[in-house]
């Protein structure tokens, strides 16, 4: 039956539908918060609808400028490996000389122009500070080399062997562990409370024609079987244009941007990796344990923000401080569309518009002529004929709005814990240097866990 075949697959084909069923169940996991993701990073950005000149909406950008201040905090260099002995015996020189020698070796992989790993821990910060969730995998790259046999030596005269043959074999002559950064949207794992219960990871990738026949085609020119009738060949590529190329060139046919869309699937249950793509009939690849890590998957414990034990789903930090955003940029906007009303205006007594000569660019020591004087005089004069528009409700209103942002403001870095002090901003009229040194540390405090967490993920992809 269909549950049994779910259950306890067996053949590629059940396989897929496995993975299919799985992935799919992920994915509405998942949906809500993905969601989420995508308007932070628009809000990040500033990205908004309609034409940017014409924008009528105002906002602060708090949030970005508290994203890049705490990125700049959290990692601000490359990191140093260092590889100490757990026990420091004084003549275990072995030990000792293992690990000056691997620490060299370490960091000088890290100091390294092609390293990315450095590039891998600032990006997945980057995405823990958004959309909560930053993660980068560790691939394994080795190249063989095909020794020719060498046959058997005779001697010439007796025919007695003299050193047996040596079969062809395969020599490693170079293998690398590239630490590869983890697009948010390219992660799906299943559904779990906490990642000790993970049973599978999987990492999404867009692969070209040339690469998918490269990577999953068992047939070769010489063989009969014709790429139309291998099924890797005739793999729909289902994302379109790759980001590349003409809208409708996109739409009404294949372009040479065209990519298929591939999920690796690492199953801790089966010790299995597996390669899936949904236009596929069955999965397009299957391997035992490819690296026979402690932990199987080949990544470790991704940055995850505000997760409950009941949940294994991220909760970015903006939606907790969401409406505080909102309210500052609401007053901010208030703020602007009041300094635009104040300028010079008013209304003028129609049977004096001469007085209005007054506020000319070259009113200035120049004497205008009234008619009627005894009249204009009789009404108030200037006073009388020019009513003003009322400034000083427009400015009050000004400072009370301003005094409500900052309040705000000093909500928000509460809410979130990176005031002004993380900036290493003080008030010295109002604050004393130890009051200031006191909000430091306890800022720091909070900082701490997640500082933690970044040397944490840093170390465990070494």
């Amino acid at each position: 039956s269909m549950d049994t075949e779910l259950e306890d697959p067996k053949t590629p084909g059940q396989w897929h539908k496995r993975w299919q069923t799985e992935i799919k169940i992920a994915k509405k996991r998942l949906d809500k918060w993905q969601k989420q993701a995508k308007k932070i990073v628009e809000r990040y950005l500033d990205e908004r609808g309609g034409d940017a000149e014409a924008d009528t909406e105002f906002r602060l950008n708090l949030y970005t400028a508290n994203i890049q201040t705490q990125q700049a905090t959290l990692f601000g260099q490359k990191p140093k490996v260092s590889v100490k002995r757990r026990f420091a015996d004084a003549e275990d020189d072995v030990a000792r000389v293992a690990g000056e020698i691997e620490e060299r070796i370490l960091n000088t992989d890290i100091d390294s122009d092609g390293d990315t790993s450095s590039a891998a821990v600032d990006k997945l910060l980057f995405d823990r500070l958004t959309v909560g969730f930053g993660l980068a995998r560790v691939r394994y790259e080795v190249e063989f080399d095909t020794v020719p046999e060498v046959p058997a030596q005779i001697h010439p005269e007796t025919g007695v062997e003299l050193a047996p043959a040596v079969p062809s074999y395969q020599q490693k002559v170079n293998e690398e562990c590239e630490i590869d950064y983890l697009f948010w949207k390219d992660c799906l794992w299943s559904p779990s409370r906490f990642p000790e219960e993970l049973r599978w990871w999987g990492f999404r990738a867009e692969m070209s024609k040339k690469e998918l026949c490269a990577r999953f085609c068992k047939h070769t020119e010489e063989q009969e079987m014709q790429p139309k009738e291998c099924p890797i060949c005739v793999l729909p590529l289902n994302v379109k244009g790759g980001g590349v190329g003409d809208e409708e060139d996109k739409k009404s046919r294949e372009t040479p941007w065209d990519r298929a869309e591939v999920w690796e699937i690492w199953d801790k249950e089966t010790k299995k990796t597996f390669w899936y793509s949904e236009g596929a009939n069955a999965i397009l690849d299957m391997k035992d344990d490819p690296l026979g890590l402690d932990g199987f998957f080949p990544c470790p414990v991704p940055l995850l923000a505000n997760v409950s034990t009941s949940k294994m789903v991220p909760r970015p930090d903006y939606y907790l401080a969401q409406d505080l955003y909102q309210s500052i940029d609401q007053i901010r906007g208030r703020i602007d569309l009041l300094q635009k009303a104040i300028r010079v205006a008013g209304v003028l007594d129609k049977a004096n518009t001469e007085i209005q000569q007054l506020l000319a660019p070259t009113g200035g020591n120049v004497l205008y002529p009234v008619e009627n004087w005894g009249s204009f005089t009789e009404k108030g004069g200037v006073k009388g004929a020019i009513d003003w528009l009322p400034l000083e409700q427009i400015v009050a209103a000004l400072g009370v709005l301003r005094d409500q942002r900052q309040n705000e403001i000093d909500l928000l870095h509460q809410v979130t814990g990176w005031s002004d002090i993380m900036r290493g901003a003080m008030a010295p009229d109002r604050e004393t240097a130890t009051a200031s040194g006191a909000k430091v540390k306890f800022g720091s405090v909070r900082l701490q866990k997640l500082q933690d967490e970044v040397a944490r993920i840093a170390s465990d992809l070494q």
